[in-house]
């Protein structure tokens, strides 16, 4: 598909009804707008056609269509800010774009300053609505340099003053927990070995083992925490040894 002309791709993606298909056509015609040596406006009519793919997941899809309105509004900002606006065009047009965001938000932005201060506190429902928010407002700090002075202009000021108070897709506080397991660079205890609190380590399986490139040389030195520029660094025992001799 990646080698496919333009015509053939929209061709595939007006027929198409599955949306593995359409987001396979969506991110072909997405990869040559962005990275093409063509001329700019053969890279607008890709960036057209991944939208139409784009849409029509939107349109077809049930559910949430966050994920496919964020994508819209995400291209169509880059189109704007590295192939040029064209107010003659909706899709390029930064004006259209603001009016777009504003239109499919579901809070305003008071609404979403006062849930956002205290949203730890909220239920699911109102964390997932309040993400939402963050996600479809994530392009309007680039999108404001493109607006004139206006009302449009200050709605987008007052909605980009509320998005550092609304949640991430995974909390500071389980980030935080994450990173304070263990400092990196400490050796790990060797299985069946007991750790400081009493309990007993827990060996790596096999699937840990080559995901995150766990191993443990003859002393019983677990590397896992080990940036790569540091474990080039780090001389093998073996090496080590030979050096020695």
């Amino acid at each position: 598909m990646s080698t496919w002309s333009i015509e053939r791709l929209q061709a595939f993606t007006t027929d198409a009804h599955d949306r593995r298909q359409l987001e396979a056509a969506r991110i072909v015609a997405q990869h040559h707008a962005y990275y093409s040596d063509q001329p700019r406006e053969v890279r607008r009519q890709w960036a057209k056609l991944s939208l139409l793919a784009n849409r029509r997941m939107h349109g077809d899809g049930p559910g949430d269509p966050t994920r496919e309105v964020q994508q819209d509004f995400m291209l169509r900002m880059w189109v704007i800010e590295h192939l040029g606006r064209d107010d003659k065009d909706p899709d390029w047009s930064p004006a259209r774009l603001a009016a777009d965001t504003l239109d499919v938000l579901a809070l305003t932005p008071s609404d979403a300053g006062a849930l956002g201060g205290n949203w730890r506190e909220l239920p699911i429902e109102q964390i997932r609505g309040l993400r939402r928010h963050k996600n479809l407002t994530a392009h309007l700090e680039r999108l404001l340099g493109h607006l004139q002075p206006g009302l449009t202009r200050d709605q987008l000021l007052l909605e980009i003053r509320g998005q550092p108070h609304r949640p991430h897709r995974r909390g500071p506080a389980r980030r935080l927990a994450r990173r304070s397991r263990r400092p990196r660079n400490q050796p790990c205890r060797r299985p069946g070995q007991t750790r400081p609190d009493g309990r007993r380590h827990r060996p790596h399986s096999d699937r840990g083992r080559s995901r995150h490139a766990h191993f443990h040389q003859d002393r019983g030195t677990c590397q896992c925490h080990l940036k790569p520029a540091d474990m080039l660094r780090r001389p093998s025992s073996s090496g080590a040894e030979a050096g020695a001799s």
